[in-house]
This record gives structure tokens, sequence and C-alpha cells, in this order.
């Protein structure tokens, strides 16, 4: 009479192994070793699969029980393969158990903006902005996070990569964006997890824009004379990567800023007048305006410009003169 059970031990995969998307089409092996006294009769692997059970019948070589797999066929999540060994008196050993992860998605990734110092999408940028610091929330619901790089394309082909550190899930670089090639850029996570499933969909544009808004005045002529008190001035004024934020318009008598009026795109009035340069299609103009309020013969006219990257034109210039006392 024989009342032992076969000696049962699980010899591929091993306990606790993790399965990505590259194994999902392939056939994995599940073996066994399995001895007895006397003769097995039959070998069962009975997988899991989360919720909905199956049975594969082993097949026996030399002592090694073995059946094929197609990953396709396993739920994702957290698995058991659990082995039933049947002697010919009808013994049997169900002790022997592995676990096993199947992981077919990559780490979820989402672009942060905490606080005013982080990247976001559609960021102007400029040389004084120097270190921005790039923040990304990571995680997988089944696997760990092995690595994540911040991936500059730097508008030039010269690609930059910046190894991500980790904070509890919150992965951060940080990097001097006043070195990258002026134009469009571009940020792109790339997130991989322990079985190599990669997430790289996630990305932000920005510009760098180091330089300050095209200036030329229209009006007044430069070396011209008028003999009337109501002046046009205007320039045109563009920017090649980013937008116009603001103009100002100089005025300035006898070459003294202390008699100079200034008047910008926003709230202001002379006299008052609404006396703001307004923007029509990139001419930045001043209509009417009364040089009475200037007083002296001499004058110059200054526009400076400033960009949504904050560049700001040192100034363009014109002088003109005024034939008779106002």
């Amino acid at each position: 009479i024989n009342m032992s059970t076969p000696n049962v031990t699980i010899t591929n995969p091993g306990d606790n192994s993790i399965y990505g998307i590259l194994n999902q089409t392939s056939e994995i092996r599940f073996a066994a070793e399995i001895y007895d006294s006397g003769n097995i009769s039959a070998v069962i692997f009975q997988f899991n699969n989360v919720t909905n059970v199956f049975n594969m019948t082993a097949s026996n070589d030399s002592s090694n029980w073995n059946v094929s797999l197609n990953l396709s066929r396993l739920a994702e999540g957290s698995q058991g393969v659990r082995v039933y060994a049947n002697n010919t008196f009808n013994n049997v050993n169900n002790s022997a158990i592995i676990n096993f992860t199947v992981d077919l998605t990559s780490p979820n990734v989402t672009i942060n903006t905490l606080n005013s110092n982080n990247m976001f999408n559609g960021s102007n940028l400029s040389i004084r902005s120097n270190n921005q610091t790039f923040n990304a929330s990571i995680f997988d619901a089944l696997t760990g996070v092995s690595y994540v790089y911040f991936w500059l394309d730097n508008g030039t082909g010269n690609d930059i990569n910046i190894t991500g550190v980790n904070n509890s899930g919150q992965w951060t670089a940080g990097y001097n964006v006043s070195t990258l090639a002026e134009g469009r850029q571009g940020m792109r996570v790339i997130a991989n997890d322990t079985v190599n499933n990669v997430n790289s969909t996630q990305f932000i544009n920005f510009t760098v824009d180091m330089t300050a808004p095209n200036v030329t005045i229209n009006s007044p002529v430069h070396g011209s004379t008028h003999d009337f008190i109501f002046m046009d001035f205007n320039a045109t004024i563009s920017d090649a990567l980013t937008t116009i934020s603001s103009v100002t318009f100089e005025i300035i008598s006898e070459g003294s800023s202390s008699n100079s009026t200034r008047l910008a795109n926003g709230t202001c009035f002379l006299d008052g007048i609404p006396r703001c340069a307004s923007n029509s299609s990139g001419v930045w103009n001043i209509s009417q305006f009364n040089l009475s309020a200037i007083g002296s013969v001499p004058v110059q006219f200054r526009v400076y410009a400033n960009d949504s990257a904050n560049n700001v034109n040192s100034f363009a210039e014109v002088n003109f003169t005024i034939s008779s006392q106002i």
C-alpha cells in the first residue's frame, strides 16, 4: 500500500516573476520536477487567471512535467499557478504553488505645474529664465517604475535626456533652459516600468525666445520738420517667436527725459483724453497727439517694445523738429 503523495518542486518560472508587454505573445514554459516511488498518473497545472480559473494537462519529459502557455490567455494582474500531481494510488499533492504578475500596461504619467517655476504647456522662456523644473507624477499599478527621462528635442537634432529624480512618485528634473537653442521646443516624459512597458506619450511644448522685438518707426521720419500741433506717431513692431506684450511711446523735448511724455498700451490719459498706443496688425499708433503738451521745438520719439518672454528692445528713436514754438 502506497500512502505517500508525489514529491513536487516547481522549477520554472521563479516565484514572483513578472511578465510584461515584451512577453505578451510569447509561450511561457511552466515546469515542475515530480517524483514518486510508484508511477505518476496525471499532472495538472491550474492557473487562477485572477478570477477565471483554468487547467492545463502537463506532459512528462524524464520526470520534468511541463506546459507551455501563451501569455495572451492570462488576464493582467497578480497570478498564481498550482500543481496537482496524482500517482497511481490516487495520492494527490497540490501544495506546490508560485505567484507571478502579468503587467501589460505602461506607467501612468501626468505632467504637473505645481508652482510658478514649473514648466507648463505653451511657456515662453527667455535668456533670463535660467533653471526650470520639469515635474511629473508617475506610477505603475502593478510593478515599479524603473527609470524616468525628461527628453528635450532642443530644436537642433541634438537631443538632451535628463534623468528624473523620484520623490514618492513625483519625478523632477532641473535644466538651464537658456542654454537651449532659440525657437520652438518640446519636452517629452519617457517612463519605463520594471518589465519594460514604456510610456512616452506625454509632452509639452514651449518656446525659447532670446531676441527682443523688432521695431521700425514709420512716422515721423527721422530729420523731418513739422509745422502743425497734432501729429500721428506709429511704428511697426514684430516678434518672430512670441507675441508683443507691451509697447511704450516716449516723446522727449530738448533731449531731456524730465520733459518726456510716456504713453503705454494700457490705461493712459493726457489731459483727460485716452492717448494709448493701439495695435492694428502689428502697426502701433497714436493718432493726432497734441504736441503743445511738449512745449519745446527739438523732439525725440522713442519706442520701447516688450515681448511675452520679457525681452525688451533698448529703444528705437527718431528726431524731428517743430518749425515754430507751439
